[in-house]
């Protein structure tokens, strides 16, 4: 069963907010942030200015599980690490989800 890019980017989003009590309030804030890109991004038609919002939430997770990890917090970490396993294949793609493809024009 595969998701469709909208479920999977909404998913990573509350997968990014389930553990911002347990984390320092740097990693909160990375979270924070890459949770609302998220959601913008899944609410929109897809397009390259979404792309460049949900690459720089991916970005922004990545720093928030190096953060978490660095300070020895396990449950930051996995969840960072399932929103990234959620959300990098449809967003950092060349083609086909957020831009038309050759096939589309």
């Amino acid at each position: 069963m595969t998701l469709s890019t909208g479920p999977r980017l909404a998913a990573a989003a509350a997968l990014c907010l389930v553990p911002h009590v347990a984390v320092a309030a740097s990693t909160r804030a990375l979270l924070v942030l890459a949770a609302l890109a998220l959601v913008w991004c899944a609410t929109r038609p897809r397009t390259a200015s979404t792309r460049q919002v949900a690459r720089a939430a991916t970005l922004g997770i990545g720093a928030a599980a190096a953060l978490a990890a660095s300070r020895g917090a396990p449950v930051p970490v996995v969840c960072a690490v399932l929103a990234l396993f959620l959300v990098v294949p449809p967003v950092w793609r060349r083609r086909g989800v957020f831009v038309p493809g050759a096939a589309d024009r």
